[in-house]
This record gives C-alpha cells, structure tokens and sequence, in this order.
C-alpha cells in the first residue's frame, strides 16, 4: 500500500511539472515541522510507542449519535434532502 501511495505521489508530481528542488524542499519543511511538533510537545518515538500499547480498547457507544450539517452539501442546492425544508426546494420555486 505504502509503495502505491508513493508511486501515485511520484506520477503526481511529474505530471505537475513541479521542479525536484521544489520537492525536496516540501519534504524538508515537512519533516522539519513534525520535528519541531515532537520537540515542543517533548515525545520520543519510544514514548509515543509505549502510550499506544497501554491503551485499552473501549466498547461500543450506548447511545450512538449521527453528527451532520443540513445547511451544506447537496441538500442546500435543492433543498429535497432535509426535512426542515420539505416544500420549498429549489423546483418549488418560482423567479
């Protein structure tokens, strides 16, 4: 998977007609900023390593929740998908 993700990357880039320099100082800037991450929130490898380990998996949710945005996406456009705008839909509408 690992070498398909980097393989796509590398078709990505060439046919961007992005310059290696530019490449490799994305990557550098990258690498420099989780660095810079790991330093200031003061995690090793190891430490972060041990902290997964101890974790324990919980159980399901008892009461599960459906987190969504009526205002965005298609149901805003014709208005058809959320129940508080049934009937006034962009076809009900007349300029």
């Amino acid at each position: 998977m690992v070498v398909a993700s980097v393989a796509a990357l590398g078709a990505s880039l060439f046919f961007a007609d992005i310059s290696v320099w530019q490449v490799i100082l994305t990557a550098t800037l990258g690498g420099a900023s989780v660095l810079a991450a790991r330093y200031a929130l003061k995690r090793t490898r190891r430490q972060l390593r041990a902290e997964t380990a101890h974790r324990v998996r919980e159980g399901r949710a008892a009461h599960p929740v459906l987190i969504m945005n009526p205002k965005s996406g298609v149901a805003r456009r014709n208005g058809s998908a959320s129940p508080m705008n049934a009937g006034s839909g962009a076809s009900s509408r007349s300029s």
